[in-house]
């Protein structure tokens, strides 16, 4: 091939451009980009295990959540359940969730009440029947329950409770629909009407929606806010409020924040490094040159695990701004020794600077490759792809850049900033005191420092204002959403798994006494197991003595007459 008088050969030049844009078009075709970061967690770890394993089958943490807010003083009953309608339906027609709102809950509840209703006696345990069920059946208590029911048998909204109440009078079955709310994602007082729930203000509508895929994942996410922001808009938003939040919020904050501090990291570094080479180099389009052996050496490495695994961390990625500037050092070594006033060629600059970079290099390649042994994915990710990269931006410098400057004529001046003077005059003058001082501070900062570990997941997550916003405005109004401890039994049959509860309602309640817990419940709550129920109804029977039978009778006998 020929060469021309700047002592480059373009022609190789071409070659390398074209491959380094094939290999990164390939690497990007076959490699995925994982942005949920909760997926680069270690995999062997048991707690981790546990809890993937938990929201596999309980997915409550997927799970959207739509406040829908009067943004007035004035009561408005009939918009605030026109809007929810309306998201309602819209969130069913996508397609996107597998329930929406309350109906299968709606659909559930007179089973459940009248299951409750024809089991009471088996659902209260002896300190249940002391601190819950007595109160009630005092003479004041007993005769402001009778007036209540009376009242509701009146009205519309004693219709279809009058078999309920002719089997509850005392409505015992209210204590352990309070249960209920335990097992509910959310904290704050609510209110059942009109098959929605409303705040304890009657200002507010909580819309639920179950993901029918992970909205964790990005392409789904997005989906999901795409849909909820077009339904939004066709809300007046001097009437009402749509405040949306679930963990597809987070997902899309967490690529969006990762993808543009990756871009600004990858073009800030890039810049500065650039603009150091054009000051320190004769000629300055040599210096250029010096990051293209970290350019091509991070694309190769992409390339090469594209064929290894299926996907890399955004962390990875983002970690690329500093590959550039760890693997620019080997190119500035090579052109340090060829770019200068006397003429040299591209193999000299090569045997020259390969002692170098030799000790760096390796050393770079085996610490970071290290953490591919740390079971840490999002470790092995950064770990694989800088050790790789390392390596191929070293062998790039002692292979392709020989071939590519075959004889440099020698520069007319030095650069305006000439490295190899500055870096001599400093080596230099360090002398013996200022090495031991280095070795004193080295020292006493090894002592005094006390570097914080964060290992707090939710710290990983970067949320943007508007989420943050979001997670506020709703935990105000219906307190911590899904800020709960769970526990998952797996048994062979139904029977078993009611034993199993039983022994877990014990654990519970003395985590509850014991002040761990703040509440608690198990299936047993709803559906003891045969040994508890047995218990139970023995306490039952104990508790109705004949007084307090007479008592309540006496009350009950006055209020009908």
């Amino acid at each position: 091939m020929t060469k021309s008088s700047s002592g480059i050969r373009w022609q190789y030049v071409i070659l390398v451009i074209l491959a380094v844009v094939g290999m990164s078009f390939v690497a990007n075709r076959r490699l995925r980009i994982e942005t949920d970061i909760t997926q680069g967690l270690p995999r062997k770890d048991p707690v981790l295990i546990d809890a993937r394993y938990i929201v596999t089958h309980y997915p409550v943490f997927d799970r959207v959540f739509i406040d829908i807010g009067l943004v007035s003083d004035t009561e408005d009953d009939g918009a605030l359940l026109s809007a929810a309608e309306t998201l309602e339906q819209g969130l069913r027609k996508s397609n996107l969730f597998t329930s929406v709102g309350t109906d299968e809950m709606s659909r559930a509840m007179p089973v459940l009440f009248s299951t409750i209703v024809s089991n009471l006696p088996l659902l209260f345990s002896k300190e249940d029947l002391e601190k819950e069920v007595e109160p009630l059946t005092r003479e004041d208590a007993v005769r402001t329950i009778m007036e209540q029911n009376m009242a509701a048998l009146g009205g519309f909204e004693g219709f279809g409770q009058a078999d309920l109440i002719s089997r509850d009078p005392l409505g015992f079955r209210n204590i352990v629909l309070a249960r209920l709310k335990g097992l509910m994602p959310i904290r704050g007082d609510i209110v059942f009407r009109h098959n929605h729930i409303f705040s304890k203000d009657q200002r507010h509508i909580l819309l639920m929606a179950e993901p029918a895929h992970s909205a964790t994942d990005s392409s789904m996410a997005r989906k999901i806010q795409s849909l909820i922001i077009n339904l939004a808009a066709g809300q007046d938003p001097k009437r009402i409020a749509i405040t949306p939040m679930g963990s597809y919020r987070a997902a899309i904050d967490n690529e969006n924040i990762a993808r543009q501090d990756t871009l600004r990291a990858l073009l800030l570094s890039t810049i500065g490094i650039a603009l150091l080479l054009i000051l320190s180099f004769p000629r300055w389009y040599i210096g250029l040159l010096a990051l293209v052996p970290a350019i091509a050496g991070t694309t190769v490495a992409l390339f090469i695990l594209s064929f290894l695994r299926d996907s890399l961390s955004v962390l990875a990625i983002g970690f690329g701004g500093a590959i550039i500037s760890i693997n620019v050092d080997y190119g500035i070594a090579y052109l340090l020794f060829l770019d200068r006033t006397h003429a040299t060629d591209g193999r000299y600059a090569s045997r020259e600077s390969w002692w170098v970079g030799l000790g760096a290099s390796l050393t770079t390649v085996g610490s970071f490759w290290a953490l591919t042994l740390s079971g840490f994915p999002i470790l092995e990710d950064i770990g694989a792809f800088t050790a790789l990269g390392t390596l191929c931006s070293f062998i790039f410098v002692h292979t392709i850049f020989p071939a590519i400057f075959h004889r440099m004529p020698p520069a007319r001046k030095e650069g305006i900033m000439p490295m190899d003077r500055f870096s001599t005059r400093v080596v230099r003058s360090i002398g013996w005191k200022i090495f031991a001082a280095t070795l004193v501070f080295g020292a006493i900062m090894a002592i005094l420092a006390r570097p914080e570990i964060k290992a707090d997941i939710q710290g990983m997550n970067t949320l943007s204002d508007d989420t943050q916003q979001a997670e506020e405005a709703i935990e105000k109004t219906w307190g911590s959403i899904a800020d709960n401890t769970y526990l998952l039994v797996e048994v062979g049959s139904i029977r078993e798994i009611r034993q199993k509860a039983d022994e877990l309602e014990g654990f519970v309640r003395r985590s509850v006494e014991s002040g761990m817990l703040q509440t608690g419940h198990s299936l047993s709550s709803f559906f003891p197991g045969k040994t508890l129920a047995e218990k139970n109804s023995m306490a039952w029977k104990k508790f109705w003595t004949l007084e307090r039978i007479r008592s309540i009778k006496k009350v009950h006998d006055g209020k009908l007459q």
